[in-house]
């Protein structure tokens, strides 16, 4: 657990300066409005639902190790769907900005945190020697 906890504060510093570069780019092009927002909105839904998927992992981790039994548990996809739905109502009905670049910035840290996994996992926790 304390590795995909130091994993997605990695992902959560990066989503940050994406951010900024997002917005930097929307300042210095005012006509990237719509991707600009679009894209932000997109990563902020992204660390909400990372946040969230993580919360949920470490919930179960600690109800497999309290009982042995094979618990009923889910991680809330549907509650990450609707952080999804709620990003897309944002941005597009409300500020009407790019749907593509929302989705795009909806899968930015998720796809981050895989690629960290990869980069960052020693070669001894996968039986290497």
């Amino acid at each position: 657990m304390i590795d995909s906890k130091s994993n997605l504060k990695r992902a959560q510093r990066i989503s940050y300066l994406i951010i900024s570069l997002s917005l930097i780019a929307w300042a210095i092009k005012p006509e990237w409005e719509q991707l600009a927002g679009g894209f932000i909105i997109g990563i902020a839904g992204s660390l909400i639902m990372s946040w969230h998927l993580q919360w949920k992992t470490v919930k179960f981790a600690a109800l497999i190790a309290k009982t042995q039994a094979k618990p009923r548990f889910n991680l809330g996809f549907l509650t990450r769907a609707s952080i999804g739905v709620l990003a897309y109502v944002v941005s597009v009905e409300v500020f009407h900005f790019n749907l593509y670049m929302t989705v795009v910035g909806l899968f930015v840290v998720q796809v981050m945190t895989i690629a960290l996994i990869g980069k960052f996992q020693s070669s001894v926790e996968r039986g290497e020697k």
